[in-house]
């Protein structure tokens, strides 16, 4: 009987099978490593991509902080401005009114009478002073009444008082209401408004 050694064959088999198994296990190490690397790059691809969007955005945001941050002093300019017209107008509308409560004082101011004190605070004007006689006070407070600039004239006081050489003259108080005869035109116009409605 012939043997045949057979021990050989399938030892070079057997590093057939191992050389390839080793290859394919190199193959699959490198197929994984260049799998991982496409995945690597493409993955800092993106988050290169969104890092320099980032930074677009954060851009974008400091120039329209500094946008905002302009118009906000551009709204405080204007709110100052806003004031300062206010103070400029009622400046303009209060600069009219002590001209004309004087002038019509002086308007309505008769003969033999004198005005010692003139106050006004607020919505409240005080006068005082001597007239020869009760009808010459009463004139004066008929025409202070009359007059547009000047309201609710009222005699406080009254008395009369002799002066030297035996002139007798009457000391008078009273308080009146500065008007507006714009704003009474105003209301005038818009209660006849209302009449007709």
């Amino acid at each position: 009987m012939i043997r045949v050694n057979l021990l050989p064959v399938r030892e070079a088999q057997r590093k057939e099978r191992l050389r390839s198994q080793l290859s394919i296990l190199v193959l699959s190490a490198i197929a994984v490593c260049l799998v991982c690397a496409g995945i690597y790059i493409t993955t800092s691809m993106k988050i290169s991509a969104k890092q320099d969007e980032n930074a677009q955005i954060q851009k974008e945001i400091k120039d329209l902080k500094k946008k905002i941050g302009k118009v906000d002093r551009l709204k405080r300019l204007k709110a100052d401005l806003e004031k300062k017209l206010k103070v400029l107008a009622q400046l303009k509308a209060n600069r009219k009114g002590p001209v004309h409560l004087m002038d019509e004082l002086s308007i309505a101011l008769p003969e033999k009478l004198w005005l010692d004190k003139y106050s006004k605070k607020g919505n409240r004007i005080r006068i005082q002073g001597v007239g020869l006689n009760e009808p010459i006070v009463a004139d004066f407070m008929r025409r202070l009444e009359a007059s547009p600039y000047y309201g609710g004239v009222e005699l406080e006081v009254t008395s009369q008082k002799k002066k030297k050489g035996g002139l007798k003259v009457y000391n008078f108080k009273l308080k009146a209401k500065p008007e507006d005869p714009d704003a009474k035109k105003k209301k005038a116009e818009a209660a006849k408004k209302a009449g007709k409605k």
